[in-house]
């Protein structure tokens, strides 16, 4: 072995290329994130505040992050990493141009969620009713500034109705004319109504 031979460097490992190429998890983990936090959003909407200044912001910066990466990476020919890049911006441009179709199917996860949660207690509280087959019953969900959802159990299913199509009387003070037609279904004779 002469000595050119034993100051040779090695060869660079093949592999070195490929594995700038991995993908990336943390815009999936992005997404996830907001997702979840749209989910809350819908299900608690005093958690607005929580939204507007945790969430979006991440958000934005972390759009405009992968962004810059992408474009980068698709420069380099870096083709699996410029995919896995590509889905915070996808879903960014997706909240842009559809916001209600992407924003309310996710609040409606989290809407069945907290109501699937909270069954139990609406169910003992219809126990103290009279059960004559008109039970009428209006459970506060809370709210945000002058924003207020309501979860209304109607026996009869009548607050689908419009409110000219049925004599509501003084039923729940006026909130029953309020809310109906407006109400969505959450199940069995349960609806919501946002006011």
């Amino acid at each position: 072995m002469d000595s050119t031979q034993a100051f040779r460097l090695p060869k660079p490992f093949p592999d070195v290329a490929r594995s700038s190429d991995r993908p990336l998890y943390w815009p999936s983990f992005v997404v996830f994130c907001f997702i979840c936090a749209l989910a809350v959003f819908g299900a608690w909407p005093e958690a607005v505040l929580f939204a507007i200044f945790g969430p979006v912001p991440a958000l934005l910066v972390a759009v405009l992050t992968a962004s810059i990466m992408f474009l980068v990476d698709l420069s380099k020919r870096r083709w699996r990493r410029a995919a896995s890049l590509a889905l915070l911006p996808t879903f960014f441009i997706a909240l842009m141009l559809a916001p209600k179709a992407v924003i309310g199917s996710i609040g409606r996860i989290g809407i069945h969620t907290r109501f699937a949660m909270e069954f139990s207690s609406y169910e003992a509280a219809l126990t103290a009713l009279p059960n004559n087959g008109k039970r009428f019953r209006v459970f506060d969900w809370g709210g945000w500034g002058p924003y207020s959802s309501f979860v209304i159990f109607d026996e009869s299913d009548n607050i689908v109705l419009p409110p000219d199509k049925y004599d509501w009387g003084d039923m729940a003070g006026g909130l029953a004319q309020q809310c109906a037609g407006r109400t969505m279904h959450l199940a069995g004779h349960y609806y919501l109504c946002p006011i």
